[in-house]
């Protein structure tokens, strides 16, 4: 006899899964739909964002402070230079000697050159420029001459030259003498002018025998013989 036990557990398997295995769902004959409800699968956590962090402060530079405007300077109007100055009586002007004056070779009535060496101002004004032309002549020429006599020589300065062609008559002191005008006919040496600067000994030029001479670069102070107008204009220039 023959045994059948495991043959009667593979059949009973067999129905158990077929018992067990799930009919499927099937369409209606009538063609409605029929809504299968489906088990919804389970809700997923959603973790919220994080909130943003604020940005750090960025730190803004701070403008150079801007200086004050200074309130504008307004000059005072300046007063209006006057078109003529006068030049008083009895104004010192230094003058020099341009060249060289001997008795042996000098003519009586021969010119001499002189000129301003230092610019004169009145009120802040230069009225007879430093340079300026001053004008002499030679009032006395005598060579040297036998026995052993000395030469004689003498000059007068006569008249500053102005830019215009006008003339300023000078004398040799600043006080003028009563019933006097300028030194015109009366020469340094017989006047006593004094030299302010001789470029050689005088002392050596007077021994008895030579001729008198007076070297350039001799200086003397005169002084203007009258009051004088000088016009301020511009001279136009040839």
């Amino acid at each position: 006899m023959y045994n059948t036990f495991p043959l009667m557990l593979f059949f009973a398997f067999s129905s158990f899964g077929q018992a067990q295995a799930p009919t499927p769902p099937q369409p209606p004959a009538n063609g409605d739909v029929t809504i299968v409800n489906m088990k919804a699968p389970p809700e997923r956590l959603v973790t919220p964002p994080e909130p943003a962090k604020p940005a750090p402060p960025v730190a803004v530079p701070l403008a150079a402070p801007v200086p004050p405007v200074a309130a504008p300077i307004i000059a005072p109007p300046v007063a209006e230079k006057p078109k003529t100055i006068l030049i008083p009586d009895g104004t010192k002007v230094r003058v020099r000697l341009e060249q060289q004056l001997s008795s042996a070779t000098a003519d009586e009535g021969q010119p001499v050159q002189l000129s301003v060496i230092e610019a004169v101002e009145i009120d802040g004004v230069e009225v007879i420029r430093n340079g300026a032309s001053v004008h002499g002549r030679v009032i006395k020429a005598v060579p040297k001459r036998r026995m052993g006599r000395t030469g004689k020589l003498d000059f007068s300065i006569d008249e500053i030259m102005m830019p215009n062609g006008r003339k300023i008559p000078v004398r040799y002191s600043m006080v003028k003498k009563e019933g006097g005008s300028n030194a015109v006919s009366t020469g340094i040496i017989t006047a006593g002018v004094a030299v302010l600067f001789w470029p050689a000994a005088p002392f050596f030029l007077l021994r008895h025998g030579k001729d008198f001479t007076f070297n350039p670069g001799m200086v003397f102070d005169v002084f203007t013989d009258s009051s004088f107008t000088v016009d301020l204009k511009p001279v136009p220039q040839n």
